[in-house]
């Protein structure tokens, strides 16, 4: 079909003819006509609205919480060092034990994605000052916490059989 031939399609508002695919071939977001739509359909532009959202941190420096999630870890690490079980099956000592270390490493890990992906810059200002290198080793530690009580449990679950 030819650019002329394409322009006058009804209900096709594009300022190129090729500007309709995106790389899997299908509308997306590369369509120039959906983003000046997006763009409208707001009182705030895209893009503002994508800055401030990029620029609040997902998770706050919450230090009660971290230290939370690593007294759990420890108090699980310990009443099986102690007890040997917590339920007297070795299935659901397991299964507790990778889904509460899944749970205790999603806040550290998402504070390292925030840090990574979400927030230039954030990781220069952390180690720049003492208490943000601090809050970086105590995620770090509950990062490691979590991995011992996943690994922990997923023995306990192997173990099973």
């Amino acid at each position: 079909m030819r650019r002329a031939q394409f322009a006058k399609l009804p209900g096709i508002m594009y300022d190129h003819w090729w500007g309709w695919l995106c790389p899997g071939g299908r509308p997306g977001l590369q369509n120039r006509w959906w983003v000046r739509q997006a763009a409208t359909v707001g009182s705030t532009p895209i893009h503002s609205r994508h800055d401030a959202m990029m620029n609040q941190p997902r998770h706050a420096r919450n230090l009660r919480f971290l230290w939370a999630l690593l007294v759990i870890a420890l108090i699980y690490l310990g009443l099986l060092a102690a007890r040997h079980t917590l339920t007297g099956h070795r299935l659901w000592d397991g299964s507790i034990g990778v889904v509460l270390g899944l749970f205790i490493c999603s806040r550290p890990a998402g504070h390292a994605i925030d840090l990574l992906f979400a927030q230039r810059g954030e990781f220069q200002r952390l180690t720049a000052e003492l208490s943000g290198i601090g809050w970086l080793a105590l995620n770090l530690l509950v990062l490691f916490a979590g991995w011992i009580v996943i690994v922990t449990g997923a023995t306990r679950f192997a173990g099973a059989g």
